[in-house]
């Protein structure tokens, strides 16, 4: 297990760490990686060259923003990196301008231009460039951003080419298609489906933080494997080459439509990762899966490291894969019960020491809320993608009527967030999650040995009966 998930612990500790390494230091490295691999240590060799080259990297994808900016006016074309996000008066959206990212704000009548513009589309900028100011590192490493465009004019937005251009035109078939829900159930329908959470109100947005379901209004793992399974009928028909390339299409539109969000490319990449393991006829198990896929992101891209979303993302299927099992054989009841119930604890579990980490404590109303909500925002999830783009594409009437299991959904959805909330059960700090785990562990344990005592008895049971009927026929035998 440990031997499995070293690459990734490696390429994560070492784009953390950012050590700017000599050209001999790598020699080096390379070559006590070498000896390692004739002496039959090929794991501690990967990790030490994984962790040198994602310091290497990091050191350079940390350069630019080390590097003070010239402030002053600007006048010319930005690349948006992402959706406008309103904030009341104001918008704000990453964009790309003269080889560095910059955080694009706008104010008044120029923030409504420049909220019609979409990801990968160019708009004409005339403002003022200033340097971030303290505490805005934190939010920027993550996202190549240098410093701030405060914009005085925008202009109407240029179309973006290609798959872009059509990851945009989807997103706006769905959102044109669910105009007969309300803006909140809209919002929610969107974030679910797409990730697009840019309307989400705060009040919805601190209800489910509070419930411990705020990663359903961003999209996740758990969409990406919607996506294929909604396409996997269509795929099964086609060769197994083309299957895979097929497969790997729609991951990579899916991850444009998406925003390219850390949690839908780690996804992303296992999923890629498992479609060619099984097409050369070598499927590999889900924890490689997971350590690949992250040691190969945070090689792309070193900065992943300090995405907290990016960290959960992979934390939450960590735990998925490490404890879903064990959970699973320790939980009294039936399978559709404890299925889902192992899973959502495990993933819980997973998440848990870094969400006290960064803010304290973890809502109590987590579990009960991900049981009871989480299906059903996969069913939600499911139909956004199939009947949430023929809405898109039929008359008004049909479309409020393809919408109302959504509609059904995102109540229900809701309403689970608004109840657990109401609860009003305290949440769970270090030492509280720690002493609920060991009570967990402790009966869990106990069921366990409970469960391999009452099958030895049965096995038992059965061995003598076996016994007894050889002892009544070997007369005949004989």
């Amino acid at each position: 297990m440990i031997r499995q998930a070293a690459p990734a612990i490696g390429a994560l500790v070492g784009a953390r760490t950012a050590v700017d390494l000599p050209g001999w230091a790598m020699l080096l490295v390379i070559a006590a990686a070498l000896l390692l691999g004739v002496l039959g240590r090929a794991t501690p060799a990967i990790v030490m060259v994984v962790a040198a080259l994602a310091s290497v990297l990091a050191v350079r994808a940390l350069a630019p923003l080390g590097v003070p900016i010239e402030e002053g006016a600007v006048d010319g074309v930005a690349v948006l990196v992402a959706d406008p996000r309103e904030r009341g008066r104001s918008t704000r959206v990453d964009v790309r301008h003269d080889g560095h990212r910059y955080e694009l704000s706008a104010h008044g009548g120029v923030a409504a231009i420049l909220a019609e513009a979409r990801m990968g589309e160019r708009v004409l900028v005339r403002g003022h460039i200033e340097r971030g100011r303290p505490g805005d590192e934190r939010w920027f490493r993550p996202r190549h951003v240098v410093g701030r465009i405060e914009a005085e004019r925008v202009s109407r937005p240029i179309p973006a080419p290609g798959p872009i251009g059509a990851a945009n035109d989807v997103r706006e078939l769905l959102a044109g298609g669910a105009s007969s829900l309300d803006r909140d159930d809209r919002a929610l329908f969107l974030g679910l489906s797409i990730g697009d959470d840019r309307d989400q109100t705060d009040e919805v947005r601190d209800r489910f933080r509070d419930a411990g379901l705020g990663h359903l209004l961003v999209v996740s793992g758990q969409n990406v494997a919607f996506v294929l399974a909604v396409v996997a009928p269509v795929l099964a028909r086609l060769p197994p080459a083309s299957r895979a390339v097929a497969a790997i299409a729609v991951l990579l539109f899916f991850v444009a439509v998406t925003r390219v969000e850390p949690s839908v490319s780690r996804a992303a990449v296992m999923a890629g990762l498992a479609v060619g393991a099984e097409l050369v006829g070598r499927p590999t198990s889900s924890l490689r899966l997971l350590s690949t896929a992250v040691t190969g992101l945070v090689l792309v891209d070193p900065l992943l490291a300090w995405s907290l979303a990016f960290q959960l993302s992979a934390a939450a299927t960590l735990g998925i894969v490490l404890l879903e099992a064990p959970i699973r054989r320790a939980l009294p009841g039936p399978r559709w019960a404890t299925v889902p119930l192992s899973v959502t604890l495990a993933a819980q579990l997973g998440v848990a020491p870094l969400l006290v980490a960064t803010f304290g404590d973890v809502p109590s109303a987590s579990l009960p809320a991900n049981l009871l909500a989480g299906p059903v925002a996969g069913a939600v999830m499911v139909w956004g993608v199939t009947a949430g783009l023929v809405a898109g594409v039929v008359p008004d009437p049909l479309a409020a009527v393809l919408h109302l299991p959504t509609l059904v959904g995102v109540r229900w959805i809701d309403g689970v967030a608004r109840v657990t909330t109401s609860w009003g059960l305290p949440p769970l700090g270090g030492p509280e999650l720690v002493a609920a785990v060991a009570v967990g562990w402790s009966v869990g344990r106990r069921r366990g040995e409970r469960r391999e005592r009452s099958v030895a008895r049965r096995r038992l049971g059965q061995a003598r009966g076996a016994g007894e009927e050889l002892d009544r026929t070997k007369p005949f035998l004989e």
